[in-house]
């Protein structure tokens, strides 16, 4: 993905949030992880919404993206309650966001 990161590409997926997260919940690729708490707080319960996360991002909070086993992975302590469908790679059409790590 070294690439694509390069290119300013994006990891981009569709969620619904069911149950707000009660705590931090972080989006990790690879080793590289930032915090969509905020953003999944401040999602209208029950609605598809969909995010793009540009590759840099993770990259920046310590993901090789030359090496990536694990693409996707929401992780949170705390409750909470989110749908996920169509992860894929997306360009960058100026409508991505880095989180903090």
């Amino acid at each position: 993905l070294t690439r694509q990161a390069n290119g300013e590409m994006a990891l981009s997926f569709r969620y619904r949030v069911d149950a707000a997260p009660t705590g931090p919940l972080h989006l990790s690729l690879g080793q590289g992880r930032v915090d969509l708490t905020d953003l999944l707080k401040a999602a209208p319960a029950q609605q598809w919404r969909s995010v793009k996360v540009r590759l840099s991002c993770f990259r920046n909070a310590g993901a090789d993206l030359a090496h990536v086993e694990t693409p996707f992975q929401l992780t949170s302590s705390a409750a909470v309650t989110v749908s996920i469908a169509e992860v894929r790679l997306a360009s960058n059409e100026s409508d991505t966001i880095c989180p903090a790590p």
